[in-house]
């Protein structure tokens, strides 16, 4: 049996898997994220590859991308780039950089490349 707070974490799906021909298949939308507590685990998952894919995040306001900027993992370093095919990589970011919708930006260099990204969160609770 999970523990009570293990049930609290919330799954976003931010690019739903998909074969992408290019960058533009591999970019997302916006996605509303809720406020979180802590940090957001993101996971950028990759099945069959021909090229290469570098990922990387930005958040913004509002759906349409107002006032977005690069969010940046708290390593410092966006995924790293891939070309090896059944590759899982995930990224910590502190959940106050969230400004409540994230994008995901798979750079493609030579499609195509099977991929999904989603982020993994404690929902904030009102104090």
């Amino acid at each position: 049996m999970l523990p009570a707070d293990a049930k609290a974490i919330e799954l976003t799906q931010i690019l739903p898997s998909a074969n992408c021909a290019n960058t533009a298949q591999a970019t997302s939308a916006f996605v509303a994220v809720p406020a979180a507590e802590g940090c957001l685990v993101f996971t950028q998952a990759v099945g069959a590859i021909t090229g290469t894919l570098a990922g990387a995040l930005e958040t913004a306001e509002a759906a349409n991308g107002l006032n977005n900027v690069a969010m940046v993992p708290d390593d410092g370093s966006n995924f790293a780039s891939v070309s090896a095919a059944n590759n899982v990589q995930k990224k910590v970011v502190d959940a106050r950089k969230n400004k409540g919708y994230i994008k995901y930006i798979g750079t493609v260099g030579t499609g195509p490349v099977n991929a999904s990204v989603t982020v993994e969160g404690r929902p904030k609770t009102s104090t």
